[in-house]
Formats: structure tokens, C-alpha cells, sequence
């Protein structure tokens, strides 16, 4: 609930949350965050994450912040995407973490060409974004660690920690590449088995009853419409 303050923050020693200055630092740290997410789609596109971490074991949320039209760059807070469980892929690190995810994305003509305006599209996706608007081209988007890690050197997008390259695949086209500081995709597992990368969750315990149940409601109505049109008349 937006009305709610759901988390709180502390910090790891224990000696510095005695401190009234830290405390006060922290709640404001605390109601900065959840202005964040009251002002975003955070309510709807989380509550779509944990339908599928139910149902599937595994749910995935892309975060990303919002270009600012603002040429003071300022914050203009943060985007929620939910990926659809089947849409994407994922692997982790050494320590059991999710540190690489690729989606697939249906972009039309039209999005594509707003997107990514510096991008070299095919002719055949300019002249749809003109003609045929909703025409549907895929996408992937690919985020994972780069080899070496931030580079101190160049500080800009493309040597961030994370690398983020979008990829049109017909043509096999690259879009747009940057970085995040952070990896921009929590994926939840509801709970998994030693070795295992994909999560378990109750949908994996009701799935016998419930195909148990479709197939006994099936021959339910089957023997409904036998009953009032007997085969043998």
C-alpha cells in the first residue's frame, strides 16, 4: 500500500544506529525511496513479479531511471518492467546470485524509431515506422557483467560495471549500448534445489491436482452431453 512505510534501513554496525544524526539521515534516506515508488508503476508492475513467482517459482523486474527532458539532468524517477516468465533467460555467479539476464522484446516500428534515434535501423523498419506503425520486429536486451569491471579510466555508460545492449534481431542490429552500476533485474526465486538456476514455487505443488482436476471436469462434460444426446439414437 502506497499509504504504508513497508521497509526501514540500518546500518551494519550496530554503534552508528545509536547515533539521532545517522537516524534521521536513514528515515530521510527511507521517505526519498518511497516517493520513489509511489510515484512510479512499481504498485502494478510488482504485483504482476509475484504472480508469476508463485505460480512459476521465478519472477524478474527490469528498474531503470527515466531520461530526464530536464537540461539539468535531475532525477525523474524510476521505471518498473515485468518480464513475462518465458520471455527471458537467466544465469548467475559463482555465489548463487542472478547476474545475467536476456529478454526478448516486441517492439513496433514506431517505438523502435523513438527509442533509438541514433541507431542505424534497416530500411525495412524505417519505412514501416512511416507506413505500417504496429508492424512487430524483436528485440533483445542483454545485461550482464563486463570482463574486468568498471573501468577507472572511462567513467561513462559503456564500462560500468553491468553492460546493457539492445539488439534487434532481424539483422542482428545493435541499438543502444550502456551500463549499470548495479544489476537492473532482481529476479526472485521462490525456492530452489541444490545446482538448480530456475525457482520452484506452489504452482510446481498444485500442477498434479490441477491437471487431475481439467481432466475430471473434461470427462465430466463429456458424459453431460452423451447423457442428453445419447450416441446410440
Amino acid at each position: 500500500s502506497a499509504s504504508l512505510k513497508w521497509f526501514g534501513m540500518k546500518m551494519r554496525d550496530a554503534t552508528l544506529n545509536q547515533s539521532k544524526t545517522v537516524r534521521l539521515w536513514l528515515e530521510d534516506c527511507v521517505n526519498r525511496m518511497l516517493n520513489v515508488f509511489n510515484q512510479s508503476n512499481f504498485g502494478s508492475e510488482g504485483q504482476e513479479l509475484y504472480v508469476d513467482l508463485g505460480g512459476f517459482g521465478t519472477g524478474s523486474m527490469f528498474v531503470e531511471e527515466i531520461e530526464s527532458e530536464d537540461a539539468r539532468k535531475v532525477f525523474a524517477g524510476a521505471r518498473f518492467t515485468a518480464s513475462p516468465i518465458g520471455s527471458y533467460v537467466i544465469d548467475e555467479d559463482p555465489y548463487g546470485r542472478v547476474d545475467v539476464m536476456m529478454r526478448l522484446l516486441n517492439k513496433t516500428a514506431r517505438n523502435l524509431v523513438a527509442q533509438f534515434p541514433e541507431a542505424v535501423l534497416p530500411d525495412e523498419v524505417k519505412k514501416a515506422s512511416e507506413r505500417t506503425k504496429d508492424t512487430l520486429y524483436e528485440a533483445i536486451h542483454a545485461i550482464y557483467p563486463r570482463e574486468g569491471g568498471v573501468s577507472t579510466l572511462k567513467a561513462d555508460a559503456k564500462n560500468l560495471k553491468y553492460a546493457s545492449c539492445y539488439i534487434l534481431r532481424k539483422g542482428k542490429v545493435l541499438l543502444k549500448e550502456s551500463g549499470f552500476h548495479e544489476f537492473p533485474a532482481p529476479t526472485p526465486r521462490w525456492s530452489k534445489l541444490a545446482g538448480e538456476t530456475w525457482g520452484r514455487g506452489p504452482g510446481h505443488l498444485a500442477l498434479p491436482d490441477v491437471k487431475t482436476l481439467n481432466r475430471l471436469i473434461e470427462l465430466s462434460l463429456k458424459a453431460a452431453a452423451k447423457a442428453v444426446d445419447p450416441p446410440l439414437l
